[in-house]
């Protein structure tokens, strides 16, 4: 499995973090399809995916900031954030993609979590 390289993890230390937005379009997008799956009985679950923070406490206030506002968005249903679930860079391919060690870490605190019970 790949791992990120070290040049862009040392990329990554020095870029400038930028917030994560929640777009309009995006958020209107979300809430049809939670419409249209909670209108069919459809169990549906929100996600916030690992990513390989490597920068600062500045990119942490940003994700819990659009955690926040999913939340918002979202209403009574759970965020599930496991934004920071994997902090191991051996885990991902580059700064938002798993490689196949982080799918299956991931996934075992997926199912240890009870992700996917239906209950």
């Amino acid at each position: 499995f790949a791992v990120v390289p070290d040049v862009m993890v040392e990329r990554l230390r020095t870029e400038k973090a930028r917030p994560i937005d929640l777009r309009e379009a995006n958020r209107d997008a979300l809430l049809r399809i939670l419409k249209y799956t909670e209108e069919r009985d459809i169990p549906t679950r929100v996600i916030v995916t690992p990513y390989l923070d490597v920068r600062n406490s500045e990119v942490e206030a940003f994700t819990a900031e659009f955690v926040s506002k999913l939340q918002q968005v979202l209403g009574r249903r759970k965020v599930w954030d496991y934004s920071k679930a994997l902090p191991d860079r051996e885990h991902f391919r580059d700064r938002v993609h798993l490689n196949a060690k982080g799918v299956d870490a991931l996934l075992s605190k997926l199912k240890a979590d009870g992700f996917f019970s239906l209950h």
